[in-house]
């Protein structure tokens, strides 16, 4: 099977060049797996030559570094990567965003956008990737940075191992580690976000450095040997150090804001979670098994002395998560074949199933339904023209059309009727269109943050940021204009209005 590429824009002029022996990597061992994607070896093949055309001119040679590995199976092309180094990459993307998806892995690629960004259906499946999810809440504590602890479980990464079971992650579970030409931040929910660091001297980012990433809004700063922050958006620092007996991977330790609240995490002597100290003070108590698997969670008591368990964890014999207990005694639980989800099934009895095409993490969810054929939805995905088709129950078939990034831009309802979503090429959307022709227009500032919006009716509304990306000036659609006034620590202690009117926050 030949694979037609269609060359892309040449690369912007101020971008750093591509390093010496770069490559794509397009097929491996079809029974082996990293990181969702086919395992390469020594001999395998590999696309060369100039960006954005690339043949298979090269092959993997290995750098000798103790024992050999064998690995099997026959040599197969990885759809995933293929797609996304030719055909996907090609026809939607440019500028920034095409780099942000030429130095991807095909598995991070597939895991880029956050659950919440996605486009989602039945309970729920990712129409873009085809990844079957879920993201329970298991506690939730209020103070000046609430701590909701979240798991996320998501299909695509049924082939790595957590301390809460295959394809699981939690909200305090984030570590950053480093990798050629590259800084790896692996979010609470389970996404590996790359830092590129080809720019850098050495390719490596020293003390009081910084690396933006504006696709995700966040800011990486190297603080030395191992330690690390990465600040968002809302405002949180979280800080990362090294652990005893591991120098490689570094362990979040700290999450604070502006003005000083923070949640300090604890860990053990090999490195497990313990003890968490919110932002009100309270201390949690995290408890592992005998072989590291997260086992309860226990808080103190809201209005007596000791403890009770906010949640408990059982596990198969093959490392899976089955069963999550709560304070009351109530269990939500989970079946998987090889890893992938088929089966959920809430505290009220009420079961979910799901069906793939295929037996590995690289698999999508083709089907999915509830007890009594409630949320029955069957998905078909055209992967190389980036589209995937949702039939319901009534057999109602909505079409979604994505950007390489996994974006959704177009949606065609069933009755033909088309909505669409712009993004600029860092992902930032920039219009939201309706079947009507109605659009919302956004403008955004150097940072992200929305500046201007302009309704389907041409009225604007507009925002201006200072410092942390905080609102400090506005303009309403009636007119009216607003500010708003912090102290040192970025508190908000007042607001203003064109009108007159004050409110102080004491």
């Amino acid at each position: 099977m030949k694979l037609k590429v269609k060359p892309g824009p040449p690369p912007l002029p101020d971008n750093p060049a591509a390093p010496p022996g770069d490559a794509v990597l397009i097929t491996g061992s079809k029974t082996v797996l990293f990181n969702g994607s086919n395992a390469c070896r020594l001999g395998d093949i590999a696309m060369s030559c100039s960006d954005p055309v690339r043949l298979p001119s090269s092959v993997l040679l290995a750098i000798p570094k103790g024992m050999p590995v064998l690995i099997g199976g026959p040599p197969a092309l990885d759809w995933s990567a293929a797609a996304s180094a030719f055909f996907l990459r090609n026809k939607w993307t440019a500028g920034l965003l095409h780099q942000l998806i030429d130095r991807l892995k095909p598995g991070r690629l597939r895991n880029l956008l956050h659950w919440a960004a996605c486009e989602l259906t039945g309970h729920p499946v990712d129409v873009a990737s085809g990844r079957m999810m879920t993201f329970p809440v298991d506690f939730e504590l209020p103070g000046p940075i609430p701590l909701e602890f979240r798991r996320v479980y998501a299909s695509s990464w049924a082939d790595r191992a957590t301390e809460i079971g295959f394809g699981w992650s939690h909200t305090l579970d984030e570590s950053v580690r480093l990798e050629r030409g590259k800084v790896v931040y692996q979010t609470g929910d389970g996404r590996e976000l790359e830092f590129d660091t080809f720019g850098y001297p050495g390719r490596r980012m020293a003390a009081g450095q910084e690396n933006w990433d504006p696709t995700a809004r966040l800011t990486l700063t190297c603080h030395g040997e191992g330690a690390w922050s990465v600040t968002g958006p809302d405002g949180l620092t979280r800080d990362f150090d090294v652990l005893p007996g591991n120098r490689y991977v570094s362990r979040l330790k700290e999450i604070r804001n502006h003005a000083g609240d923070r949640i300090s995490l604890e860990y053990d002597a090999q490195g497990r979670l313990e003890w968490v100290t919110d932002s009100a003070g309270r201390r949690i108590r995290f408890v592992h098994d005998a072989r590291g698997r997260l086992h309860r969670v226990a808080l103190p008591g809201p209005t007596w002395d000791g403890w009770f368990d906010a949640a408990t964890y059982s596990y198969s014999d093959a490392g899976d998560l089955v069963d999550v207990r709560d304070a009351l005694g109530a269990s939500t639980t989970y079946e998987y074949v090889n890893h992938l989800m088929v089966r959920e099934t809430d505290r009220d009895g009420l079961s979910f199933y799901f069906i793939y095409d295929g037996d590995a993490a690289t698999a999508s969810c083709v089907r999915t339904w509830g007890d009594g054929g409630i949320f029955d939805h069957e998905l078909v995905y055209d992967k190389k023209n980036g589209r995937t088709f949702v039939t319901d129950s009534l057999g109602h078939t909505t079409t979604y059309v994505m950007n390489a990034a996994g974006a959704v831009v177009e949606i065609f309802d069933p009755h033909g009727a088309s909505s669409k979503t712009e993004y600029n090429d860092v992902l930032w959307k920039t219009a939201d269109v309706d079947a009507l022709g109605g659009a919302f227009r956004y403008e955004h500032d150097a940072r992200g943050n929305v500046t201007k919006t302009t309704l389907p009716n041409g009225v604007t509304t507009e925002l201006r940021f200072g410092s942390r990306d905080l609102p400090i000036w506005g303009l309403d659609a009636a007119g009216a204009t607003w500010e708003w006034l912090y102290d040192d620590a970025l508190r908000l202690v007042e607001r203003r209005s064109s009108a007159g009117e004050r409110m102080r926050v004491a």
